[in-house]
């Protein structure tokens, strides 16, 4: 019985496309990519057999950091896409999203995110939590449980 050569298709042009395109995609959208680098607070500590090792400070301040550095509108909000804020884990910009978009926040439905471009078009743009819970259904406790998601720009 003769043996059939199989073909096999040499793929490695359409994964240097696929890169390509995944890096296009990441210059259109302006992902700072250096927004992602992490700068870790090192120390040195020598234990009692005379070894040293290096290990990461445990300190407020550097989560206060990463907390302000997360929460600035400059970094962040810049010329993120709302669409994919959330998915980057990066806060959504909510006076650029649409009633799609809101409806991915945890706690906002079509009816909520309605209301939210609703204030959105009469007040013209939402700057603060303050404003945002002028929203019906959006209380003190919602508006901190969406804080870190969202950014105001």
């Amino acid at each position: 019985m003769p043996h059939k050569k199989q073909k096999y298709k040499d793929k490695r042009l359409l994964v240097l496309i696929a890169f390509g395109a995944g890096l296009y995609w990441l210059n259109i959208f302006g992902v700072d990519l250096d927004f992602f680098t992490t700068n870790y607070d090192l120390e040195v500590v020598t234990v009692d057999n005379g070894a040293s090792i290096v290990r990461i400070r445990d300190s407020k301040a550097n989560t206060q950091k990463k907390s302000s550095l997360f929460n600035s509108v400059n970094t962040v909000c810049r010329d993120i896409v709302p669409r994919f804020s959330l998915l980057l884990d990066l806060p959504m910009p909510i006076n650029r999203a649409d009633e799609q978009t809101l409806t991915m926040l945890p706690g906002v439905g079509p009816h909520t995110a309605q209301k939210i471009l609703s204030l959105r078009n009469r007040i013209g743009r939402i700057s603060n939590l303050e404003e945002l819970q002028m929203v019906r259904g959006i209380g003190p406790g919602a508006a901190s449980r969406l804080k870190p998601l969202l950014c105001f720009d």
